[in-house]
């Protein structure tokens, strides 16, 4: 009889251990769940962050293109403002009087084509008097919120070219502000810029023209 309740005891014992490893399971598989559950929410938290950073990189250079088209706007527009420290009657050519100009010279041969689309590239191409001694001069601008080392390659490139047209081009850029690398560039390389939105002053040898 002992023993048969000691057995009866046991298979009791065993069944309540089945039933809590049941439950030990029950348990894991709603913590696996869980986790799962979180994972999936943790990445659906990164994808919204990752589309709201996209989304703000998007407005930033939306931001940009709008502050540049309006800096390129002003300098088209209003060139005897900016560029008063440099050259007197300052006028931008529009975009039939350069193409005249270009297809001149192409004619010439003074330039091949593929050089005349280059330079009919630049931002900003004014037309003026030079203050020291009177001399029409051409002022081949690259206009850019931030002014860097390429934005000055480019204009003395693009001057460079113009001025195998027989005119006396200019290499300038203008932005409201200016990487020290691009100021560095600059005077190396002779171009003349704008460091705001006011001209102040010429430098003969290649420096800024606003303080």
């Amino acid at each position: 009889e002992r023993q048969a309740e000691t057995l009866q005891q046991m298979a009791a014992t065993q069944e309540r251990q089945a039933v809590t490893q049941e439950r030990q399971a029950e348990t894991l598989q709603q913590m696996a769940a869980t986790q799962e559950r979180q994972a999936e929410t943790l990445q659906r938290v990164a994808q919204a962050q990752e589309q709201l950073a996209q989304a703000q990189r998007r407005m930033q250079d939306d931001l940009g293109r709008l502050k540049q088209d309006d800096l390129e706007r002003r300098y088209r527009e209003r060139p005897f403002v900016y560029l008063a420290a440099l050259v007197r009657r300052a006028h931008a050519l529009s975009g039939d009087e350069l193409a005249a100009l270009l297809d001149h010279a192409v004619a010439q041969g003074q330039l091949s084509q593929a050089d005349a689309d280059q330079v009919f590239l630049a931002d900003v191409v004014v037309r003026g008097r030079r203050r020291e001694d009177q001399a029409e001069v051409y002022l081949v601008a690259e206009v850019s919120w931030g002014v860097g080392v390429e934005d000055v390659q480019r204009a003395a490139r693009r001057a460079a070219l113009l001025a195998r047209a027989g005119v006396q081009a200019i290499p300038l850029v203008a932005g409201a502000w200016m990487t020290p690398d691009a100021e560095e560039a600059a005077r190396a390389m002779r171009v003349q810029w704008v460091a705001d939105r006011r001209a102040a002053r010429a430098e003969p040898d290649g420096g800024p023209l606003a303080g």
